[in-house]
């Protein structure tokens, strides 16, 4: 129990202790019978010894050893309080190393048990005063011999704590003993937590490939007499993390034959493994890259450079072996085409070590010349000084033949954006010529006179319209109107048009190597691109002579690519004819828009680049070789694609039908929206011609503002998609508000792309300007008929 006792009061019996008594030795009394207490001071003081007054109680004598701190503490074992003195002693020592020595009158061997944890010493009442000196003593002794064997266990723990190395320490019986930080760090585990397990237990090593437990360890570790080294293992932590290490495990001797333990070093090799996978990878990368990249060693006395490494890029571009290459100075690859920039500036990195790129012309093994991006830059030792240029050499000389098919493409992109903003007013042009030509020829006999002259508009009107249609192909993007199909039957079902096209002097063959080919394209593009190429091989064919259609398969890969942009699997068709030829400075003008070698007033200049603009939509490529006087071939290149049968589009035109198989119209209500008034003039009358009540309006504004009480009533709503104010795909949606059942028809003299830019309501569909009245007549009635049902 607590005394109330305070050292640091003034009043304390131990205060007078304290000051300028530091030099001897200073012991605390822990007894609570007063004679023996008083007989232990007698014999301590007779010694020098400075004897504190004693505390009688085990929170007395706690208390007095945090004030005092004294260098022995002489302790019965049974005294009085809540607890005895081996429990009161073990608190002190919890906080202090002070040499205990117990005094009892007890030899019961429990007691004596107890207090060997704690005890210096251990002395049987009663004692002789020799008896306790010659214990305090040994206290002291064993306390001094203790503090250094800390000591050096404290410094031989900071040593091992501090290495790089994880070190774990195992008793005789294989129980680790010891763990360092680097060991806690490598495993996962506290020190707290490693102690008392085997090394088998902690270490979980795995072989890095086979990811399988590694064996040799295992088998090993319990007999093991020699010090072994695990080069590269696997180690799993606690957490699941797996590092890459090598250990060391030695055997601790205490003599030639006995064995006290094992000592295991752990070597963290994660970032070396990292560090040497990522070359090793570079290395593979480097050797696997498309390009060439050498490296060159400059020889000091002469400034030259000798080629030292080649990857297999390099190897590949120039045609040559690791063999002949290597030792060869970089002036082997220069040539009669190679600059003289160029070499000036090899020359200079060498000379003034500087870096440089620049494209130019080198030459291969085979004397041909390679067109090629060139890098070149220095590699320094670790004393600055350069000895080695490394070099990247791209091959870029399909590349340069790629970008003039995109300039050919973006000189048709060009027209395409100016066909697109022309199109809409020139398409209302026409469709009113047309119409109205139309209308006319219906009211008369095919024999009158004015029948021939309406049919000559009608006709003028009608190449008016093809001419926009090919002008359209070069603002499409991508067409809406690619299918499968099969050029085998393509060239059966066109054999007879391409017969009549060409005159009775020239001889037409066509030759099938292949029984089926099937690809991906527009057909109309398809069928008229091989019209345009008869068309300018007859009109090349001055007199007698012939053209041959060939189908057959090509496949295109590495330096065989040519104008094809990706290597794969193609059907060519070539076109070729004995005529006069064309002019080489021609040939790489021939595919742009409005270029054309015949005379004024035979040729627009398109055939040729619909031709090139199909083969791109296609993602294939057209070439074309010339002799003068010789003839031309023309080469269009299809990707080919597996079709199934029902992917193949049935391409048989249906015959048109007449006026009489026209259902009658019975007065049933039409909304046209025009805001061309001579073309919607031109609708109405033809539609009213038919019996159906036709109310018109200029835009959708107008239907709003004025013929709301008429909606419900209209059966189909016909209106332009783009006018002024209000769109007539947003007019529609509102018609449909006011009447859910009203049937929609579009019109728009744009490319076919409406679908894709708007967003139409349901069951609505588009026609193209210009178009036919009678194609007009059957789409309204169409859609009339799919309303009723």
């Amino acid at each position: 129990m607590d005394s109330g006792l305070r050292i640091s009061d003034s009043s304390s019996p131990y205060h007078k202790f304290l000051p300028g008594l530091m030099e001897s030795k200073k012991v605390l009394l822990v007894e609570d019978d007063t004679m023996s207490s008083q007989y232990y001071k007698k014999m301590l003081s007779s010694r020098g010894y400075i004897v504190y007054p004693p505390a009688r109680s085990g929170p007395e004598a706690i208390e007095v050893a945090k004030e005092v701190k004294p260098d022995l503490i002489i302790m019965d074992i049974n005294i009085q309080g809540e607890f005895d003195g081996v429990e009161t002693a073990k608190r002190i020592l919890s906080e202090f190393n002070i040499p205990i020595i117990y005094a009892s009158g007890s030899s019961e061997n429990e007691t004596i048990e107890r207090a060997k944890s704690t005890a210096a010493a251990y002395l049987l009442k009663p004692f002789t005063k020799r008896d306790l000196f010659i214990t305090i003593d040994v206290a002291f002794a064993k306390s001094e011999m203790e503090q250094k064997l800390r000591k050096n266990e404290a410094r031989l723990s900071t040593i091992l704590g501090s290495i790089a190395n994880g070190v774990l320490a195992t008793n005789s019986d294989g129980q680790v003993e010891y763990v360092n930080d680097t060991a806690e760090f490598i495993t996962g585990l506290l020190s707290e937590n490693a102690t008392g397990k085997t090394l088998k237990e902690l270490l979980d090593l795995r072989d890095p490939q086979k990811n399988t437990p590694l064996e040799f360890f295992y088998e090993q570790v319990d007999s093991l007499k020699h010090a072994i080294t695990i080069q590269d293992a696997c180690l799993i932590n606690a957490g699941g993390e797996s590092r890459r290490v090598s250990l060391h495990i030695s055997p601790i001797r205490t003599s030639a034959q006995n064995i006290n333990g094992l000592v295991c070093v752990i070597f963290d090799i994660t970032d070396q493994v990292e560090i040497d996978t990522q070359l090793n990878t570079l290395g593979l990368a480097l050797e696997s890259i498309s390009d060439g990249v050498i490296i060159l060693e400059i020889e000091e006395t002469t400034s030259s450079a000798k080629i030292v490494y080649a990857n297999e890029g390099f190897l590949r571009s120039f045609k040559t072996n690791l063999q002949t290459t290597l030792h060869e100075p970089i002036d082997s690859l220069f040539g009669a085409e190679t600059s003289h920039s160029f070499k000036k500036n090899i020359q200079r990195a060498l000379t003034d070590q500087g870096s440089f790129s620049a494209e130019g012309i080198l030459y291969d093994a085979e004397a041909q010349p390679v067109t090629i991006d060139f890098q070149i830059s220095p590699v320094r030792d670790p004393h600055d000084k350069v000895s080695k240029l490394v070099a990247i050499l791209r091959d870029i000389t399909h590349l340069r033949q790629l970008e003039d098919n995109i300039r050919q493409s973006q000189k048709i992109e060009a027209v395409g954006r100016l066909a697109s903003g022309i199109a809409h007013d020139f398409n209302n042009l026409l469709s009113v010529i047309n119409s109205y030509s139309d209308l006319l020829m219906s009211r008369f006999d095919d024999t009158d006179p004015i029948y021939n002259q309406l049919h000559q508009i009608f006709s003028a009107g009608r190449k008016g319209s093809d001419l926009v249609s090919k002008l359209m192909a070069f603002s499409r993007k991508e067409d809406s109107r690619i299918q499968g199909m099969d050029l085998f039957h393509v060239l059966d079902e066109i054999e007879g048009i391409l017969a009549r096209v060409v005159r009775e002097d020239i001889d037409l063959v066509i030759e099938r190597k292949l029984q089926t080919a099937p690809i991906r394209a527009d057909r109309t593009s398809v069928e008229q691109a091989l019209i345009n190429l008869v068309v300018n091989a007859r009109d090349a064919i001055s007199g007698v002579g012939s053209i041959k259609i060939t189908l057959d398969e090509f496949t295109a890969s590495g330096k065989t690519l040519g104008v094809i942009k990706n290597p794969g699997h193609y059907f060519k068709i070539s076109i070729s004819d004995t005529g006069r030829g064309i002019e080489e400075e021609h040939i790489s003008q021939i595919f742009d828009p409005f270029f054309t070698t015949k005379d004024i007033g035979k040729g627009t200049g398109l055939g040729l680049s619909l031709v090139y603009g199909l083969m791109q939509r296609c993602e294939g490529a057209v070439d074309v070789t010339s002799t003068i006087d010789a003839g031309t071939t023309f080469h269009l290149f299809f990707p080919a694609v597996p079709l199934t049968p029902d992917e193949v589009e049935n391409h048989e035109i249906s015959g048109r039908i007449t006026d009489d198989e026209l259902p009658i119209a019975d007065g049933q209500k039409i909304l046209i929206v025009e805001d061309d008034p001579v073309f919607s003039d031109c609708i109405s009358s033809l539609l009213r011609i038919h019996g159906f009540d036709v109310i018109s309006a200029a835009n959708g504004q107008e239907v709003i503002d004025e013929y709301q009480d008429v909606l419900p009533e209209v059966r189909l709503l016909f209106s332009d998609v783009v006018m002024p104010k209000m769109s007539g795909v947003d007019l529609a949606w509102e018609v449909r508000k006011a009447n859910p059942q009203v049937k929609i028809l579009f019109m728009t003299g744009y490319d076919d792309e409406v679908e894709e830019k708007y967003s139409l309501p349901e069951g609505s569909s588009v026609l193209q300007k210009p178009v036919p009245l009678k194609t007009v007549i059957e789409r309204v009635h169409d859609a009339l008929a799919q309303q009723a049902r």
